[in-house]
């Protein structure tokens, strides 16, 4: 009996060494054996399921400084203030308190007074009489299809602007940046595609080279904007490539020309574009 017991137990004990260093990856081993016995004996991985909280139908769930906070809201107001006051990774774009207010439609208790917004408003028919009714101070930026502005309203009036279809975003005036920035990167896509529609592939080198041609040519109030020979212009290109001048030329942040220059249009030489407009207190 004693001699079973231990044939046994020898006999157990050279399976599992077996089996433990067949599954070991060894020098000796050549690799595909390796690889088909990992095959025949795959190794369960354990999943962490990461639960998200839902949101319930009367309440908003946001994020500040990586903390998620719920926020009850009338449901019908839901919709709105998502699309409108909050950002897209959910981070509040106005005070955490004026989003509980705008949601309650509760009038607020204590006398609120007007503070400074930034609103960027859809570019959309009947837009222009809706800017008269806001209380404008400047605009930061303008395209094609949007407006941005900076206004003094109350709480109360921001809850107009809320169902309004020409207001895109609202935020407070300490969110500038954050808008500026979203707005910059909408810019340069409208250009690129206005440059695409138009096909502008032309140079300053297929202009005439010659000054004789010039003259019987008479160029065009626009062409006389074209300075390649200009010193401002050869100092900023100097060393780079087409691709480098444009990429760089193109980085530069847009400020329009009512706030820059204080009217509507006005066409600035490349001279004066990079060495004066610096230097305006309005830039």
């Amino acid at each position: 009996m004693k001699e079973k017991k231990f044939l046994r137990g020898f006999t157990f004990l050279s399976v599992f060494l077996i089996t433990f260093f067949l599954l070991q990856p060894s020098k000796n081993l050549p690799q595909k054996a390796f690889e088909n016995i990992q095959k025949n004996f795959p190794q369960k991985k354990i999943e962490k399921k990461i639960e998200v909280p839902k949101e319930k139908a009367n309440e908003i769930i946001i994020s500040k400084e990586e903390k998620k906070e719920k926020i009850k809201v009338q449901p019908q107001l839901k919709k709105v203030i998502k699309e409108k006051l909050i950002s897209s990774k959910k981070e509040p774009l106005v005070e955490i308190e004026k989003i509980k207010t705008l949601g309650k439609l509760e009038k607020p208790k204590k006398k609120v007074k007007k503070e400074l917004y930034i609103v960027i408003v859809k570019k959309k028919k009947g837009y222009k009489d809706f800017l008269k009714k806001l209380e404008i101070k400047s605009t930061p930026l303008e395209g094609e299809k949007f407006l941005a502005v900076l206004i003094q309203a109350k709480i109360e009036e921001i809850k107009s602007l809320l169902s309004s279809p020409f207001v895109e975003k609202i935020g407070d005036k300490k969110e500038i940046g954050h808008f500026l920035h979203e707005l910059e990167e909408r810019l340069k896509k409208e250009r690129d595609e206005k440059i695409k529609k138009l096909k502008l592939y032309k140079t300053h080198r297929d202009l005439p080279s010659r000054k004789e041609d010039l003259t019987k040519v008479s160029p065009s109030f626009y062409q006389s904007f074209i300075t390649p020979d200009e010193p401002a212009i050869k100092k900023l290109s100097q060393g780079l490539s087409r691709i480098e001048v444009y990429k760089k030329v193109t980085s530069f942040t847009w400020v329009s020309d009512s706030l820059l220059n204080g009217v509507p249009e006005k066409w600035l030489l490349p001279k004066e574009f990079l060495v004066e407009t610096p230097k305006y207190k309005t830039n």
